[in-house]
């Protein structure tokens, strides 16, 4: 779906072994608001050959179910990598992978188009 744009704006380090992961929502149609539904967010850490999942959770707990995006907007997430043994391709190198999954709708005139899509980000920390 045209208009809607979304990315990690950055990641720092949180409480503990946690990061605090801020991914934004850009809506980039003007003034025509895009509805989404807050996104799922999952998280994999590189170990070995394959891919595990890690805890990753909002950081704002009352994020409403459906989001009325106009402008940037932008969503904390707490991400736990607590792996053992994770792929260090570089001396403390940790392989990070998140998922976005995202149903988007727009309203056109008298009819509203619905989209689901999800978005694959890397990052090395």
């Amino acid at each position: 779906m045209n208009g809607l744009r979304a990315d990690i704006q950055n990641v720092t380090a949180g409480p503990g072994k946690t990061y605090i992961v801020t991914i934004y929502l850009r809506n980039s149609l003007g003034d025509k608001p895009l509805y989404v539904m807050a996104p799922v967010v999952r998280g994999f850490v590189q170990v070995g050959s394959s891919w595990q999942e890690v805890s990753m959770k909002a950081a704002n707990s009352a994020t409403p179910k459906i989001l009325k995006v106009t402008g940037n907007q932008l969503y904390k997430y707490i991400l736990e990598p607590d792996v053992s043994g994770y792929a260090e391709l570089l001396p403390y190198y940790m392989h990070v992978r998140i998922y976005l999954y995202k149903t988007v709708s727009k309203i056109m005139g008298d009819r509203i188009h619905t989209v689901t899509f999800h978005i694959s980000l890397q990052l090395s920390f």
